[in-house]
């Protein structure tokens, strides 16, 4: 059995167990997508499946990260292929307070080693926001699971096939969720206790990427950042509205900046290489005949459209920088409904 096949959920309780009400784990990677926490006693240094282990459930498949509020744990999972399920546990017992099911089928091939329920569940501390591809994104009443409102998302489409993964964030009475994919990138916020759109912002210039939105204090303002492909880019939150952009990173963006003070930190795999990584990778993965260049049947239906404009000299290949060109197709929009609508 493959390692990822089963998710095997281990939540370690310690002596300072008020800490959990303390600080809460919210959200994917903490505290405003650090992965610091700030209690400094009674950590854990050494764990296991067996050490230091108060109790552990064990659920279907999935990679998405457990979040820890208000004494509880929310995780998701896919109870079978065609389950998608939410799960709220008992901090300190283990015990389940509530669990949701939701049937999903026609789910699109994805690349191991990502599953369908790869999103991390974000919270307020009265709701529980939850993402996923075919269904959008919905919100939960933490005490009871009760489904509050669902936002219909556009379903992802990634050339590559490495599936959807984007959590969402909360900030102040907002959840601001991005979705960079190879159709229709985008950034929104809706309003946390309604659902409603409150505002959103194309990046049609992104290629798929898996980056989360970090809030950024500098100078009494808050920033949303968010890296994508080539660029790290500075968004008012309450708005949507762009604010600064820094041309500096690689095509495929899978990182997350981590915000210190008023500086933001990003690693990358190489410096300001923009020129050259997504027409290596796009060769590497689709060209199946190993011809040194892509014809349709080989970047498949979605991909036609954008395939048409890139063809400038209508040899019905792709070459060299005509792939650059079809990435970039500027109908997006039009290629993302269709894709959704199909």
């Amino acid at each position: 059995m493959s390692r990822l096949l089963r998710c095997l959920l281990v939540l370690a309780i310690f002596p300072l167990y008020g800490s959990l009400q303390a600080e809460d784990w919210a959200q994917f990677r903490g505290p405003n997508a650090s992965g610091v926490s700030t209690e400094s006693k009674n950590l854990p240094v050494v764990f296991s499946f067996e050490k230091n282990v108060l109790w552990k459930k064990t659920l279907g498949e999935g990679i998405a990260c457990p979040i820890v509020v208000q004494g509880r744990v929310i995780a998701t999972t896919m109870a079978d292929k065609e389950t998608f399920s939410i799960r709220c546990f008992n901090a300190a017992s283990g015990d389940q307070y509530w669990s949701k099911d939701f049937k999903v089928s026609g789910l699109p091939a994805i690349t191991a080693p990502n599953t369908p329920a790869s999103s991390t569940p974000a919270s307020d501390g009265k709701r529980v926001y939850v993402f996923f591809d075919t269904l959008g994104l919905m919100a939960f009443d933490l005490a009871d699971g009760k489904l509050l409102w669902k936002q219909k998302i556009p379903e992802p489409f990634y050339l590559l096939s490495w599936g959807a993964a984007a959590s969402p964030i909360v900030y102040k009475d907002l959840v601001i969720f991005n979705q960079d994919d190879d159709l229709n990138p985008f950034v929104a916020a809706y309003d946390k206790v309604t659902g409603e759109e409150r505002w959103r912002t194309a990046r049609s210039e992104m290629l798929a990427g898996y980056a989360l939105p970090v809030i950024c204090r500098a100078q009494g303002r808050d920033d949303l950042v968010l890296a994508g492909s080539g660029k790290l880019k500075g968004y008012d939150p309450a708005t949507g509205k762009e604010l600064w952009n820094c041309n500096s990173l690689l095509r495929t963006i899978m990182t997350t900046p981590v915000v210190k003070d008023d500086r933001i930190y990003i690693t990358v795999q190489s410096y300001g290489d923009t020129d050259r990584v997504l027409k290596y990778a796009l060769l590497q993965w689709k060209d199946t005949n190993q011809d040194g260049k892509l014809d349709k049947t080989e970047v498949g239906e979605a991909f036609a459209t954008k395939f048409d404009h890139g063809d400038r000299d209508l040899d019905g290949f792709l070459v060299d920088d005509e792939i650059d060109l079809a990435a970039y197709d500027s109908e997006l929009k039009k290629l993302a409904e269709e894709y959704s609508g199909r």
